[in-house]
């Protein structure tokens, strides 16, 4: 099955009605997005060659086209000279030249527009990983609030999963029954007279959400964003809602509680309340936001 065949089955697949029949939905929203990723990887591989046959048959056209023009010089000198022989000669070259210089004015644009075609796939499919990731986090919400429905008791001991975030080169979690929404960075009106953390608002499908940046919240470097910059809703019960920016969304994972470490922290520095436990999640250790603590300021 071809790259894009795989990609667009996915693309229109029920996520809700794949998660519902799936025992372990993390596990199976953490091995499509690995396969999405390996798949662009590949993607990424071809395109580079195809742009690198671009660039060495441009390379080969303009020496053939130096050549071209350097032997019709030469056969303007011979002429002005009187060597008609050598004339011929040069000119002689100089057709066969020419007609390689025309193969290989088919063979550049051949390749430009491979290339072309392989950058457009290449930016379509790391758009549409993005919005992949954003509809199966959805879909996974979906299946959680179905399951509340049915009155599953979830044991306190139980494992939780969390959308794991990157802030700078650190990875973060958020406990999912907090996430409302995730969507691409917008525009944000600023607000006067607020908290240097407090970026502004932004108008969410009629509803009014103030946005907070966790980078200085946490005390960090302004934000800078990418297009894998993300606003993550969350919903606070009696709250409404606030959305918190974050440099990436990579994933969701499940963690157990043997597989959460508590941390131990000074309730008098603010920000040492913002993490509450470290989750080991294979050899990776993920920071577990405590979010009533990360929006208190916000919520008093």
């Amino acid at each position: 099955m071809s790259i894009l065949k795989r990609f667009t089955d996915i693309m229109s697949a029920n996520m809700n009605a794949l998660l519902d029949k799936c025992e372990d939905p993390s596990k199976m929203v953490d091995q499509i997005l690995r396969n999405l990723n390996e798949d662009l990887g590949k993607v990424k591989a071809e395109t580079a060659a195809v742009m690198a046959e671009e660039i060495r048959s441009k390379r080969e056209l303009a020496e053939c086209t130096q050549e071209v023009n350097k032997l019709l010089t030469y056969a303007k000198r011979a002429v002005e000279a009187g060597n008609d022989d050598d004339a011929r000669l040069f000119l002689s070259k100089k057709a066969t030249l020419v007609e390689k210089q025309q193969t290989l004015e088919q063979k550049v644009q051949m390749a430009s527009e491979n290339a072309r075609k392989m950058r457009q796939m290449h930016d379509k499919l790391v758009s549409e990983i993005n919005d992949l990731n954003d509809t199966i986090i959805h879909a996974i919400r979906q299946v959680q609030k179905k399951a509340m429905e049915k009155n599953i008791d979830i044991a306190e001991n139980d494992a939780k999963q969390y959308i794991v975030v990157k802030i700078g080169n650190e990875q973060y979690g958020i406990d999912i029954s907090y996430v409302d929404n995730i969507v691409r960075m917008q525009k944000i009106t600023r607000v006067p007279r607020v908290q240097n953390f407090f970026k502004g608002i932004i108008n969410l499908r009629g509803e009014i959400v103030p946005v907070m940046s966790l980078r200085i919240r946490m005390e960090l470097e302004e934000d800078v964003f990418t297009n894998a910059s993300r606003i993550i809703i969350l919903k606070i019960e009696q709250q409404g809602a606030l959305g918190i920016i974050v440099d990436e969304v990579k994933e969701v994972v499940t963690l157990g509680a043997d597989q959460i470490d508590k941390v131990a922290y000074n309730k008098k520095v603010d920000k040492d309340t913002f993490i509450n436990g470290i989750g080991k999640n294979g050899e990776e250790l993920i920071s577990l936001f405590n979010i009533n603590s990360i929006i208190g300021e916000e919520i008093e």
